[in-house]
Parts: C-alpha cells; structure tokens; sequence
C-alpha cells in the first residue's frame, strides 16, 4: 500500500517482491497438496487393510448374516466416501479460515454490511441444508435399493 501511495510509484523491488510472493505462495500451495495426497492415501490403505483383516478374522457365522450383499457396498462406496472427505479437508479448512478472516476484516470495516453478509449467509445455509436433507433421504433410499438389488443378484446367481 505504501508503494502504491508513494510519489516513485512502483518500483522494480516491490514488483520482484510481489512476483516472489506469488511464487512462494504456488509453491505451497503445490507442497501442501502433495502431502495431503500422500497422507490420505496412506490413511485409506490402512484403513482398507484394517477393514480387511476384520473380515477375514470375523467368524464364519457373522459374515453369513451379513452376506456379500451388505459386505461389499461397506468394503467399496463407504471407504471412498471415507477417501473424498479425506481429499477434501484441508482445503475445506482453508476456505474456512480464509473467510473467517474477510468476515472479521467487514466487520471491522462496516457493521452493516457485515450484518447483512450473515443475514445473507443463514438464508443460504438454512436453504443449502433442506436441499441437502432431501438428498440425503435419496442417498438413503438409493442405498437400501441397491442393498435389495444386491439381494436378488445374489438369489439369481446362486
């Protein structure tokens, strides 16, 4: 702000800063996402090799009950959903202190605005979690459907 405001405008150093500090900032960002990747991997294989293990030191009995047809969706779509949460935190907990941080910065600003902004921001969340509501209720029935169709994949094969 000083170099924008002072009467040599800008300079050569304050642009190679500011050019360094883009730089800086896409290589942390790449660094940060490698590593997540690579943490979540590792903490998606164990959990599959933990799962697996359970399964096969569970008694015969106990996997009878549930059957393939409930063992299987638990085995595949749970752990990846496990997985793209996994993937999905830590930007998520960027975003999260990022405009935790600009809605501190508007109220110091203007409290107005800043009031209106969270007005705005529980009608959209109050909207957002209805619709989520009844996709989750699709996800469920979605879920069961396939847990029955599993059933008679089953009952036709063997």
């Amino acid at each position: 702000n000083n170099a924008l405001h002072s009467p040599d405008g800008l300079t050569q150093g304050v642009v190679a800063l500011f050019a360094g500090l883009c730089v800086l900032a896409l290589g942390s960002s790449i660094c940060s996402d490698i590593g997540t990747n690579y943490v979540g991997q590792h903490i998606i294989a164990r959990l599959r090799k933990t799962l697996g293990e359970k399964v096969l030191s569970a008694p015969i009995e106990q996997i009878e009950r549930y059957r393939s047809h409930r063992l299987i969706p638990v085995l595949t779509h749970d752990v990846d959903t496990i997985s793209d949460f996994a993937f999905a935190f830590a930007p998520l907990a960027i975003s999260l202190t990022v405009t935790l941080g600009c809605m501190g910065y508007l109220a110091m600003l203007s409290w107005p605005m800043f009031l209106m902004m969270v007005l705005a921001i529980a009608i959209g969340t109050g909207i957002q979690f209805y619709a989520q509501g009844k996709g989750i209720q699709g996800f469920m029935a979605a879920r069961d459907a396939e847990d029955d169709l599993q059933k008679h994949y089953n009952a036709i094969a063997g």
